[in-house]
């Protein structure tokens, strides 16, 4: 058994503080690496991204990380931590796991590993969570048997997506719906914050409930509403930028050079996007 897990955010870290984790010297003490994008403000867009900064980083620090240990480091090292409570094989192509797929566009001979962490979002073609597809080309979706998708644009090529709608079952959310709602947020935080206070105060049930409203604290100072207070009190005072796009492209990478205190070290991200 391994002695505990690390969950890894390379870019976060260096670009807020220009270190990150050693690595090698948790990987001595039997820890378990998994790679996470941390948060919007300062993460990678997604998985696949940040993989490709833990290989900068790696390559930095020693001898580098293989191909394999890093797709190791989002499949099966956190599958097997989750294991360790849900008593369910996750991570792994094996028989009673959770049924998470990716499928990639076929890399031409190219080496599995290799392939996985040199993948951008262009290269997606399916994604299927628990046995469900919910994203992928229209080709993979039909493929899969999906009867009713909605369409979206990301990386400038076409996609289907499943997203179904809380408040109309059986129904599902478009891109344009779920941006709505954001901006909607976004544009009037008073008015969406006072509902949500409302919403919070009519509900006589546990918060932990399926059906609970969302509750909302500040991110900082942190510690909940008795050391934070009601983020109602601030809403005024919030300002939510726009929304950025789901893939890296040429803003995000234009967003990193010269800035932060990385070094540069995480100006060679844009180079897997070529």
């Amino acid at each position: 058994n391994r002695a505990g897990t690390v969950v890894w955010s390379p870019f976060s870290n260096l670009w807020l503080y220009g270190t990150t984790t050693d690595i090698e010297a948790a990987r001595k003490q039997g820890l378990a690496i998994c790679l996470g994008s941390d948060w919007g403000p300062s993460g990678t867009k997604n998985i696949l991204g940040e993989i490709k900064v833990a290989k900068l980083a790696s390559r930095k620090s020693g001898p580098g990380l293989t191909d394999r240990e890093l797709v190791e480091m989002v499949t099966t090292n956190p599958g097997d931590a989750l294991a360790r409570c849900w008593k369910k094989a996750i991570g792994r192509l094996v028989p009673g796991a959770f049924a998470d797929l990716l499928v990639l566009r076929d890399g031409g001979g190219e080496d599995a590993w290799t392939r996985v962490v040199g993948a951008t979002e262009s290269d997606v073609l399916l994604v299927v969570c628990g046995g469900v597809p919910r994203y992928g080309t229209k080709a993979a979706m039909t493929a899969a048997k999906v009867a009713d998708s909605r369409a979206l644009t990301v990386a400038g090529m076409k996609r289907r997506f499943v997203y179904p709608d809380p408040r109309n079952p059986g129904g599902l959310l478009s891109w344009d719906d779920i941006r709505g709602r954001l901006d909607r947020v976004r544009k009037d935080p008073v008015t969406a914050l006072g509902d949500a206070d409302a919403r919070r105060r009519a509900y006589a049930g546990p918060m932990d409930a399926p059906d609970a409203p969302l509750e909302l604290v500040l991110e900082m100072p942190s510690g909940g509403p008795a050391l934070a207070g009601s983020v109602t009190e601030h809403a005024a005072e919030i300002r939510i930028p726009r929304l950025p796009s789901l893939a890296h492209d040429a803003a995000f990478f234009a967003s990193i050079k010269g800035k932060g205190f990385h070094g540069g070290l995480l100006d060679g991200l844009g180079g897997f996007y070529r």
